[in-house]
């Protein structure tokens, strides 16, 4: 794959940005939370999730521990023709729903990905 996009893959109406983002120190000196903590982390995220229409499903839960936060990453699948506003406003659903049911998380990494169909 060439670092380049072409309109008709994602839509000539989207700007692609990519950014490095350092961790935060606290994140940094994080540990893995208790396998209970994510098991509640992963079962908050999955039955939000099945409450967004857009998303397909979601995997690779992950959560870890800072002094006073949690921080939370998942990968949320959609089908690989949704427009990317709708991808976006469906992750903003999930971060607000997900912090409105516990407040410990602070940070929480969606990564989009496409339903690929098998060939």
């Amino acid at each position: 794959m060439s670092g380049r996009f072409a309109p008709e893959d994602i839509g000539d109406d989207v700007l692609v940005t990519i950014h490095i983002e350092p961790r935060a120190i606290r994140l940094l000196q994080g540990v893995p939370v208790a396998e209970g903590v994510l098991q509640q982390v992963k079962t908050s995220v999955q039955n939000i999730a099945v409450t967004v229409p857009s998303v397909v499903s979601v995997h690779h839960i992950q959560a870890h521990s800072a002094p006073d936060s949690i921080a939370v990453h998942f990968h949320c699948l959609f089908s690989a023709d949704t427009p990317v506003r709708v991808a976006h406003e469906a992750t903003v659903q999930l971060e607000q729903r997900l912090r409105a049911g516990d407040p410990a998380i602070d940070r929480i990494v969606i990564h989009v990905e496409p339903v690929m169909s098998s060939p």
